[in-house]
């Protein structure tokens, strides 16, 4: 996790009680997005003078793997990474801009392709997620990169949204679907499960095929949190079968049911502190709870039942 009130430390911290096992400066300003933690490694970038830096730490001691350049312009998607499915081992680290996307090589960071969105996004895109079809497929040809933001195009109506589905093997473009978001804030944000891509616009959730971007649901009962909620928070996830979705709203955390949008259970955030100042907080979701940082706490809920 990122220390928000400093913002220049990466924290590890034990799952079962929560002590810290390492904290490292990260010697610049974080960008404003959460780490990405996978087999042993922690993914985190930052802005320095000379531009974006991408690193690769060591998840048990916070040892530096390698970094390198991310890219000529910041960035506030979340690192993820892409599984080789011959091996089932890591094998890409995808970062996106506004106006491109970027593969690193797990082993050593190298740029492996880079694929220019066209029209690009306005606003930085909010996460950059591979989904790898279940039994569908073995080969990278059936691996997908999703982005989304806000579409950069004159000829598109205010306020839209472009979700990108790009092939993980070169970048190359699979399909692009437009959305309505209805509004600037929050920005739109993503997540993919059991076949769906999952995208939070400001009020409403849509749920795509991966196959072609065919809208499946739209749930528009979403309600808007300004007061929980940054640019750079974190306000939609998923579990790992996308049987339930998750958003922080105004006055609550909300599960949905991911086949149909339909709200499973709602935790009312009076029951919590408000926010201090410069909330920075994020939702997310692990073996079987939900996680939900706030005034330097972290809040641990079961993801069923609540």
């Amino acid at each position: 996790m990122i220390n928000s009130d400093r913002r220049k430390q990466l924290l590890a911290l034990r799952a079962d009680d929560g002590t810290e096992l390492w904290n490292v400066d990260m010697e610049g300003r974080v960008v404003g997005s959460s780490p990405t933690a996978s087999n042993g490694r922690v993914l985190s970038h930052r802005t320095e003078d000379g531009g974006p830096i991408l690193s690769a730490l060591r998840g048990t001691d916070g040892t530096v793997v390698w970094q390198v350049a991310a890219g000529p312009g910041p960035s506030r998607s979340k690192p993820a990474v892409a599984f080789d499915p011959a091996t089932d081992e890591p094998f890409l680290v995808v970062l996106a801009d506004g106006h491109s996307v970027r593969a690193f090589r797990w082993d050593d960071g190298e740029v492996v392709w880079e694929s220019i969105l066209e029209p690009p996004l306005r606003s930085q895109p909010r996460a950059a997620v591979v989904w790898r079809p279940d039994g569908s497929g073995k080969s990278l040809e059936d691996m997908r990169i999703f982005v989304t933001g806000f579409a950069d195009d004159s000829d598109a109506p205010p306020m839209s949204v472009d979700v990108v589905a790009l092939r993980a093997s070169d970048g190359a473009g699979v399909w692009r679907t437009r959305l309505s978001a209805q509004a600037r804030d929050p920005e739109p944000s993503l997540a993919v499960a059991n076949g769906r891509v999952f995208v939070r616009l400001a009020k409403s959730i849509a749920a795509l095929s991966v196959v072609d971007g065919a809208l499946r649901w739209q749930n528009d009962g979403v309600r808007n949190s300004r007061l929980y909620s940054t640019p750079s928070g974190t306000l939609l996830t998923v579990d790992h079968e996308g049987g339930l979705v998750f958003t922080i709203e105004t006055r609550a955390i909300i599960a949905r049911d991911g086949r149909t949008g339909e709200t499973v259970w709602e935790l009312p955030t009076s029951l919590m502190p408000l926010p201090e100042s410069d909330p920075e907080p994020g939702v997310a979701i692990g073996y079987g709870v939900v996680v939900f940082p706030l005034n330097g706490e972290i809040w641990v809920f079961h993801s069923f039942g609540c």
